[in-house]
């Protein structure tokens, strides 16, 4: 399973942009052939994606259009024509119920695809929220959950404010249905002002804070601040080193340390944190 902080989006239809996204620091990078590209571009992305997808090395997964669109089927015909790639998965646009996921199984396995091949559901509809149980528990190559806030709140008809209270209540289902089904913590939405890295910053905080195990990226210039966030700080890391060492040594579970008290759940905490950063 890929540990991941950073994934940036790169529009399909761009060799350029595709070219220079393979140098990013990025975890991994999702190709687009949805909101970046014009109908009328859409074929000549799925040519750029699917040379850039034998060619590249680095881990990547297509944003296919959404099901009820006549172009799901084009897009999705790139996964089982790849002759070899770095794609990992598809990440599958207004995730609206379990049934999407069925479907998109369905095809994986009538072309042979493995079940390690990876389906992100992203939630961006109402429907996507109040079924996200399900999604979370709809597939086997359901690994995480992704957020898209800007179409759920437009979808809702809510206004975007920059404390993101409106959100709230959407980030935190899908953070517990994560959970609930076992999965990796799920993927937040994009900041779309990619020249505020300190707005960036605590956007990130705040999900991560939430639950949130990594972010989305429209920007280059994003993915140091999304990354830089998510890893452990020095100081987190280093009473984490503390406690496991203490366990290790005096076998307990529950202790004082550095003037707090150390139970079960803290120590659990400090595993976490070490396997993060190794």
């Amino acid at each position: 399973m890929m540990k991941l902080k950073s994934l940036m989006f790169v529009a399909g239809n761009s060799e350029k942009h595709l070219k220079k996204a393979g140098g990013v620091d990025a975890d991994a990078l999702i190709i687009d052939l949805e909101d970046a590209v014009a109908p009328e571009d859409k074929e000549e992305a799925r040519r750029c994606a699917a040379k850039f997808l034998e060619t590249g090395s680095k881990p990547a997964y297509l944003r296919v259009n959404a099901i009820e669109t006549p172009y799901f089927l084009d897009d999705l015909s790139l996964v089982w024509n790849l002759e070899s790639s770095c794609l990992k998965g598809i990440m599958l646009p207004k995730t609206n119920d379990e049934h999407d996921l069925i479907l998109v199984d369905r095809l994986l396995d009538s072309k042979g695809i493995g079940k390690d091949f990876e389906v992100i559901p992203l939630l961006e509809t109402a429907a996507g929220i109040q079924n996200v149980s399900r999604i979370a528990a709809a597939s086997g190559r359901v690994k995480r959950l992704a957020f898209g806030s800007i179409d759920f709140a437009l979808d809702i008809g809510a206004g975007q404010s920059e404390s993101g209270t409106e959100l709230l209540y959407a980030r935190s289902s899908i953070v517990v249905a994560s959970r609930a089904a076992g999965l990796e913590p799920p993927v937040d939405t994009v900041y779309p002002d990619f020249k505020n890295p300190e707005g960036l910053r605590e956007e990130t905080a705040w999900a991560k804070t939430l639950g949130f195990g990594s972010k989305l990226a429209i920007h280059p210039a994003q993915v140091t601040v999304i990354n830089e966030t998510f890893r452990p700080s020095h100081e987190a890391v280093e009473e984490a080193k503390r406690i496991l060492e203490y366990v290790e040594k005096n076998g307990s579970s529950v202790f004082k340390l550095d003037g707090k008290m150390i139970d079960e759940p803290i120590i659990k905490q400090a595993r976490l944190i070490i396997n993060a950063v190794n």
